[in-house]
This record gives C-alpha cells, structure tokens and sequence, in this order.
C-alpha cells in the first residue's frame, strides 16, 4: 500500500525516478547538506528538510 501512495503522489507531483534516486542518494550520504551549493538541485518539493 505504501508503494502505490508513493507512486500516486509522484505522479501527481511530477517527480521523476531521477529526482526521487537523488534525493535518497542525498539522505543517504555521510556528508553534511548544503543548501544554496549542492551541485544537484532538486526541485522545491524534494528539498531536505532536518
């Protein structure tokens, strides 16, 4: 059930599989989050939010 939330709101959004692959990979990483400097952006709804 979860997946299918999952997929319906990426749909909804607009958000590609990249976007979401490098949002995980950003979460996942060791190193600290830069805000205006990452040299991937993301678009506003994928932000990082702590």
């Amino acid at each position: 059930m979860s997946l299918a939330i999952l997929e319906l709101r990426m749909e909804l959004h607009k958000v590609t599989d990249s976007e979401l692959k490098a949002l995980c990979d950003m979460i996942a990483s060791d190193e600290p989050v830069q805000e205006q400097s990452t040299t991937r952006q993301l678009p506003p709804y994928l932000r990082l939010i702590k």
